[in-house]
């Protein structure tokens, strides 16, 4: 094999970092969207629970009260997210196990090149 042939295929990246590349982007896009979701939800829901008086911690929340209504947009806004979340850790995980998984062909691949160089130079 000649040089110019061993620089292009060197030059090639595997199949499987260009996937990795796309699930990262997706990934890191999901995540950062579910970051902003939850940004929102705090400054909009989250200041309104916590800034209840004393008397409102002791006396209980009366049914239809704005304080549990920003309790319940809380709790059904982190049950709706947890899905997104796992998603975009998954893709991420499956991004790094394909660049993981990768290396040792790629490591088999450059030993063979240099075995016969090693064995033509002879």
């Amino acid at each position: 094999m000649s040089n110019e042939e061993l620089r292009a295929q060197t030059k090639k990246s595997a199949p499987q970092i260009k996937i990795a590349r796309w699930l990262w982007v997706v990934a890191m896009m999901v995540i950062m969207v579910v970051a902003l979701i939850i940004a929102v939800m705090v400054a909009g829901n989250a200041s309104g629970y916590w800034d209840h008086s004393i008397a409102a911690e002791l006396n209980p929340a009366s049914e239809g009260s704005a304080l549990l209504a920003a309790l319940a947009g809380i709790s059904s806004a982190k049950l709706w997210l947890e899905p997104l979340k796992f998603m975009g850790m998954a893709l991420l995980l499956t991004g790094i196990g394909l660049a993981l998984a990768t290396i040792i062909p790629v490591l088999r691949w450059q030993s063979n090149r240099l075995w016969d160089l090693l064995s033509s130079a002879k």
